[in-house]
């Protein structure tokens, strides 16, 4: 371990005084052989240095053996040594130059099979990436196909609204049309008081003979007012019911339009995960706002559906009005008579 520290100590050292790659590499080959003993290979290299690319540690080995022959050569030729010795020197030198040749075959042979191994790799990732690419682009076909559905969704969507307009303006029309009569309904009102008060002279001196029959007249007049207030009373649950159901829908309205919030906000989580990729992002946020559309149209739908509800209690307590006027003008005259009678008395 210490070893392997200084051995990357000087690396280092190394590093800063050679800033060539391939002197860079033929130095540290030189460490390795000389100082530590160490038959430098292609791979050890790259370890050390980790610096080019792949095929700079094998040129700058076979480089360094190319000199380490000359200069073992030019020694042994200018060497002032007896030939015996210099032959001699010169097998060794020769038999140290094959056994590093066949070490840095070795070497090589190691270093090509990585790179064989590094090729087929990248050749891998290079088909998932390929069909990570064929799924993204089918995404991208459904993402299309969801917001051309989401568009046809809106055209009804907007159709049905405009249907809703038209039943809208005609209930308007129904209800302006009802308060005239109404209004028409005042004044004949009106008009049937007056006469009944020009009446009420002529008709004071029956009132004793008629007291009878006008307290069962009243009794009957009170039942039909006690079955009509039970009415109205009906009447009022029922409207009460309806708004509770509106406030339900419009409460179920407002979760859906939360949920559907929550459903962009993970939308758009997918957006930003998607960046780069501007086709699938602008079919996405196009379909995210398509539901915030639809989300808004509904709720008004529902709004629109309470103001109806609103609007039919409001013809109802009309109904209940127009009933109890028609209850006052079929009593006969001597219900009116008793009645006026209290009137006057009151």
């Amino acid at each position: 371990m210490n070893q392997e520290k200084e051995l990357f100590s000087q690396v280092e050292s190394l590093r800063e005084q050679f800033p060539a790659t391939q002197e860079l590499y033929r130095e540290v080959a030189a460490l390795l052989f000389f100082r530590h003993g160490i038959t430098p290979t292609a791979n050890r290299l790259y370890q050390l240095v980790r610096k080019g690319s792949m095929s700079a540690p094998a040129d700058a080995l076979r480089q360094f053996w190319a000199d380490l022959r000359e200069k073992s050569q030019v020694r042994m030729d200018h060497a002032d040594i007896p030939d015996g010795l210099k032959e001699q020197l010169g097998q060794l030198v020769s038999t140290l130059w094959q056994e590093a040749q066949k070490e840095a075959k070795r070497s090589f042979q190691a270093y090509q099979d990585d790179c064989d191994a590094a090729v087929q790799q990248a050749q891998a990732q290079l088909l998932q990436a390929q069909e990570e690419v064929a799924q993204q682009h089918d995404h991208n076909k459904a993402l299309a196909k969801e917001k051309l559905h989401a568009e046809q969704t809106v055209q009804q969507q907007l159709q049905h609204q405009a249907a809703l307009q038209a039943t809208l303006d005609s209930q308007q029309s129904r209800a302006e049309e009802l308060e005239k009569q109404n209004g028409e309904l005042q004044a004949q009102l009106s008009a049937q008081a007056d006469r009944f008060t020009q009446d009420l002279a002529q008709l004071r001196h029956s009132i004793e003979l008629s007291e009878e029959r006008s307290r069962q007249s009243e009794k009957r007049a009170l039942l039909e007012i006690d079955r009509e207030r039970q009415a109205q009373q009906e009447l009022k649950k029922q409207l009460l019911v309806a708004q509770k159901k509106a406030e339900q829908h419009s409460h179920a309205a407002q979760l859906q339009l939360d949920s559907k919030d929550h459903d962009i906000g993970q939308l758009r989580q997918q957006l930003g995960q998607l960046q780069g990729q501007e086709k699938a992002n602008q079919a996405a946020l196009t379909m995210s706002q398509a539901l915030m559309r639809e989300m808004q149209t509904e709720l008004q739908l529902l709004r629109t559906r309470q103001a109806l509800m609103e609007q039919e209690s409001t013809q109802q307590k009309q109904r209940i009005h127009q009933l109890q006027s028609e209850l006052e003008q079929a009593q006969q005259t001597p219900k009116r008579i008793h009645l006026q009678r209290r009137l006057i008395s009151d």
